[in-house]
């Protein structure tokens, strides 16, 4: 007797957002409306003043994890790294380790082509890759979602139906 396994494929939805309450506006409805299996990674920038103040710099890394975790729970990972192009980035979500995976010291994410190539990796375009990098440099917040392609499409249409009432 033969065992088949339907192996469902992930892909990946990228949302940029000028707005964090946009953000928690689009996280809150997607999680109360749509499959939990759908998984939801935040990538967003601070902004550059505060990482020239060591304590002004902690104090926001805290009200970031707070605020987060009050969003995702308390054991959502959340990481920090340094940028060379963009600055100071958090990364929020299951996606976080692999931002936060250390190569000789340095967090992927960190590295000049890391961030480039991880969105590469999900199968992004290396246009739209640019422009995502260019509105997180800008100070958007990246939503990046993770879910089957029915769940995706039905993301999809929730986030339209959102943007024409926000």
């Amino acid at each position: 007797m033969k065992s088949f396994i339907k192996k469902t494929e992930s892909i990946f939805y990228i949302k940029a957002l000028d707005d964090l309450n946009q953000a928690e506006l689009v996280i809150r409805t997607v999680k109360g409306s749509i499959s939990n299996a759908i998984e939801i990674s935040v990538l967003g920038k601070m902004d550059a003043e505060e990482f020239n103040n060591k304590k002004q710099l902690v104090k926001k890394r805290r009200a970031l994890r707070s605020y987060w975790r009050s969003l995702f729970g308390k054991d959502t990972d959340i990481g920090f790294f340094f940028h060379q192009e963009i600055g100071n980035v958090y990364i929020i979500g299951p996606l976080a380790p692999m931002f936060l995976y250390d190569i000789s010291g340095k967090k992927l994410g960190a590295l000049s082509g890391g961030t480039y190539g991880i969105l590469r990796g999900f199968g992004i375009g290396p246009k739209d890759t640019m422009n995502f990098l260019d509105s997180l440099d800008k100070g958007s917040c990246l939503l990046i979602f993770k879910g089957a392609a029915k769940q995706i499409k039905q993301l999809e249409v929730l986030i339209r139906q959102l943007g024409k009432t926000a």
